[in-house]
């Protein structure tokens, strides 16, 4: 498989939260478009966008969905995090 052949994908804060909130309008759509993504996609986003959905979902949605997302991205095969600073990384 060549480079041609992969796609890229950068996920924002919003998407993410739809994606665990059962109580977001977007929600089935999100759960939709995610599960449909190819294995061949590449998911992007950043540490500032994790930290800011976790935070959100940490405070407005509960501990139990923060810790969901969390859980995601983890076990996420086909997921880059980007960092803006040099030497930052994702960790739990």
């Amino acid at each position: 498989m060549g480079a041609k052949d992969l796609y890229k994908l950068f996920i924002d804060t919003g998407a993410f939260i739809a994606l665990v909130d059962e109580h977001d309008p977007l929600h089935q759509a999100s759960q939709a478009f995610y599960t449909s993504l190819s294995k061949r996609t590449n998911v992007i986003t950043s540490l500032m966008v994790v930290s800011e959905a976790y935070t959100w979902l940490r405070y407005h949605a509960g501990y139990h969905l923060a810790t969901r997302f969390l859980d995601i991205i983890d076990r996420s095969e086909s997921q880059s995090i980007k960092s803006n600073s040099p030497g930052q990384r994702y960790e739990r």
